[in-house]
């Protein structure tokens, strides 16, 4: 049976997708493949991200996808999402920026991701990763 609520299992699974995608950079997904020589010469200067800023990515993370569940309570049936285009979604910059990162570098994050947390999974990009028992 489908759960209508977030869990925090849930939350978390996605905030762990997230830290690793940080931790691993703009290849970390299938997506990859779709940069410009350009772009890979910029991603290839990407400085290395510290423990300490994923710790502090993926709590600020963390926090932001507990208040948006809060605010949607009452609703018969919530959803959490949060995704980059080539920018990142405002969840995601603000935990970037609180673990003192420019929420605005594109070569932080894969692209085109989007995860979607509801009814007791966690899909990225169409495809399940986490199920709540």
């Amino acid at each position: 049976m489908f759960t209508r609520t977030v869990t925090d299992g849930q939350i978390e699974k996605a905030v762990e997708w997230w830290g690793l995608a940080l931790k691993e950079g703009p290849n970390f997904s299938e997506t990859s493949d779709r940069y410009s020589e350009f772009e890979k010469k910029i991603i290839a200067r990407r400085r290395p991200i510290t423990d300490d800023q994923i710790i502090a990515f993926k709590t600020s993370l963390r926090q932001s996808l507990k208040a948006e569940r809060e605010e949607l309570k009452d609703e018969l049936r919530q959803e959490l999402g949060c995704w980059t285009d080539y920018y990142p979604s405002e969840m995601l910059w603000n935990a970037l920026e609180v673990a003192g990162l420019d929420g605005g570098n594109m070569t932080l994050l894969p692209p085109k991701i989007h995860i979607l947390i509801w009814d007791g999974g966690v899909q990225v990009n169409g495809r399940e990763i986490f199920r709540s028992q």
